[in-house]
C-alpha cells in the first residue's frame, strides 16, 4: 500500500508540473506598444516590479515620464513573478507593473491504470533423498493494476502587466 501511495504522490508531482510548465505566459501574450518603440532607451539592468491595484497608478508613472513599452494580459493559473521581470528585461523595460485578481476555481479529475506487482512468498523445509534437511522459497509474482482516480484544484487569476521605460531625452 505504501508503494501505491507513493506512485501516486510521484505521478501526481508530475502532472502538477506538466501543467503548469515552464512557458513564460507574460511573453506569450505580450502585445507591445509599436509606436513607443522610439521613445525609449532599452534599459540593460534588472527591471524594478511593483504590484498596482489600478491602472491609475500605470498613469501616474507615465505621467512621471516613463513610456508605455508594452503589456500582457491572460488568464491562468498563478504566474510566477520572476517571469515577467526575466521578460521586462528581455525587453528593455526598467519598471514592471503587475496586477492579478482572483477570477475562478477549477477542479479536474483523471482516472489512470497505476501498476501493481503482488508477491506471494511461500517458504518451508524437506528431507532429500539422503535425510539431510532442506529450506526453501517459493516466490510468485503477480502483475496487475489498480484504477486511481485523482482530482486537482486550480485557482485562476486575471493577469495584467505592464512593461515601461523611461522617456528618452529629447535632442536639441
Amino acid at each position: 500500500m505504501k508503494g501505491l501511495l507513493f506512485c501516486a504522490m510521484v505521478m501526481l508531482g508530475v502532472l502538477a508540473a506538466s501543467c503548469c510548465g515552464e512557458a513564460n505566459l507574460y511573453q506569450k501574450f505580450y502585445l507591445p506598444e509599436v509606436e513607443n518603440a522610439k521613445l525609449f532607451e532599452p534599459c540593460g539592468e534588472d527591471p524594478k516590479a511593483q504590484e498596482i491595484q489600478s491602472t491609475d497608478e500605470v498613469k501616474a508613472w507615465l505621467d512621471k515620464g516613463y513610456v508605455l513599452v508594452g503589456t500582457s494580459a491572460f488568464v491562468a493559473p498563478w504566474a510566477p513573478r520572476v517571469q515577467a521581470l526575466e521578460f521586462g528585461r528581455k525587453l528593455g523595460a526598467s519598471l514592471v507593473l503587475y496586477h492579478a485578481k482572483f477570477e475562478r476555481v477549477e477542479k479536474h479529475s483523471f482516472t489512470e491504470q497505476m501498476p501493481v506487482t503482488r508477491v506471494k512468498s511461500r517458504e518451508g523445509a524437506f528431507q532429500d533423498s539422503q535425510g539431510r534437511t532442506r529450506a526453501y522459497l517459493a516466490e510468485q509474482h503477480e502483475h496487475t493494476s489498480v484504477a486511481v482516480t485523482r482530482e486537482v484544484t486550480y485557482d485562476y487569476y486575471e493577469h495584467q502587466t505592464y512593461f515601461l521605460a523611461p522617456r528618452k531625452a529629447e535632442k536639441k
